[in-house]
């Protein structure tokens, strides 16, 4: 049997909905959506779609062991796929364990892992790209955020007085992986920026720090500017 889902989506996104969904819901619902729409201020789009029953039980007992909604279990899932998972799929990225990821470390040398983040490099410009709709010093950082969440880079900080920028990176995975992230960063940025970055690290943290010319910062001022015009219209 499959069981319907009623399913809001609050997302700043328009989602792309793909073939068998239905847009036709009760009432009851459209009118729940409308409520919240106004009370948010955010553009929602409501659907119908069906899942397997045993689907929607687990996804039900997601919910109860993380103490949240429904339908926040169901956001957090298309936010994923919609934030990484579906470009991960496209460019063969895989996940390891940590334990696992730190042994593959141990056993590389340092200069191999530097190669790899550059080959590794274009792949991540491509999707900052492609995610953002163009790119800018803004939407680099936003997708290094996406990557390091999803991906294990570590978790990013920034301290920013524009048109100068610090990143800081921290993990657990040791001083390779410093060197693996150092090499790609670097190359990220040298790429999008067009600047060469000062980078330091340590055995667990990687600082990052480069400056945009004052032409840079004013057009990615007006892009951010026009971007959310176009948005909010």
């Amino acid at each position: 049997m499959k069981a319907e889902i009623i399913y809001t989506s609050y997302n700043k996104r328009q989602l792309r909905l793909h073939a068998g969904l239905q847009d036709t819901v009760a009432p009851s619902h459209l009118r729940m959506a409308r409520s919240m729409q106004k009370e948010t201020g955010a553009k929602s789009a409501v659907i119908t779609f069906r899942v397997p029953e045993e689907v929607l039980d687990f996804v039900r007992q997601e919910a109860i062991e993380q103490k949240v909604s429904l339908n926040t279990v169901v956001n957090q899932i298309l936010t994923k796929h919609y934030e990484w998972d579906a470009f991960a799929q496209k460019y063969g990225f895989v996940s390891f364990s940590p334990e696992y990821y730190k042994g593959l470390l141990e056993a590389a040398d340092e200069k191999a892992l530097a190669r790899q983040a550059l080959r590794t490099a274009p792949l991540l410009t491509d999707y900052i790209r492609l995610s953002e709709n163009g790119v800018d010093v803004e939407s680099m950082i936003h997708g290094f955020r996406i990557a390091a969440k999803y991906n294990g880079l570590g978790r990013l900080e920034m301290k920013r007085e524009e048109p100068r920028y610090q990143l800081y990176l921290h993990h657990r995975f040791g001083e390779k992986h410093s060197v693996y992230v150092k090499s790609l960063l670097e190359s990220i940025i040298s790429s999008i920026v067009g600047t060469t970055p000062t980078t330091e690290m340590t055995a667990n943290s990687v600082i990052v720090g480069f400056q945009t010319t004052r032409a840079r910062f004013v057009a990615d001022l007006k892009r951010r500017k026009t971007a959310k015009e176009s948005k909010n219209a």
